[in-house]
């Protein structure tokens, strides 16, 4: 699977029992973005894998995060993670989103890996702008809390279409 890399000077690395613990608090994920490259700073990353010896390893990766908007959806949408559809990240153009995801990982030799990654957690919009070739007018003004669970995303906020609250 093609996971984004992830970047972080400094790890604290455990390894006992058969289960292998990975944190740092100064972690960042670079994606190219059509104009710039976009650039994700986590407050805190972490990856666990539990049965690192077993024949079906049970991983996780949890981040808390504070980035541009279209960085983040740029990220959920990267064929390695896949919660996001790519053109609808696209359509994402401005704002700011803080928050906590965690992922729970399938082994890495399974079939559709990308399908059976299964995420949770939540996170703020403030400030989000929409624009959408099949929109007549611009999103604009998006404030929002989001839930993610395994079989749903979940969000409840406020915005503008063309100017006016809806």
């Amino acid at each position: 699977p093609s996971m984004p890399e992830i970047k972080a000077p400094r790890v604290a690395i455990r390894l006992a029992g058969g289960s292998f613990d990975a944190r740092t608090a100064d972690a960042s994920v670079v994606l190219p973005g059509a104009r710039r490259d976009m650039t994700i700073a986590f407050k805190t990353a972490r990856y666990t894998v539990a049965g690192v010896f077993s024949n079906d390893p049970v991983a996780e990766a949890a981040f808390a995060w504070d980035a541009p908007l279209p960085a983040m959806a740029s990220l959920l949408s990267h064929k390695g993670v896949g919660l996001l559809p790519q053109e609808r990240a696209r359509t994402i153009v401005a704002g700011r989103t803080t928050g906590q995801l965690k992922l729970r990982l399938p082994p890495s030799n399974s079939a559709d890996w990308e399908n059976q990654i299964v995420p949770t957690g939540n996170a703020q919009i403030v400030d989000g702008r929409i624009r959408a070739a099949e929109l007549p007018y611009e999103v604009a003004g998006l404030k929002a809390g989001v839930t993610i669970g395994a079989r749903a995303i979940e969000a409840k906020g406020n915005f503008l279409i063309g100017g006016v609250p809806a």
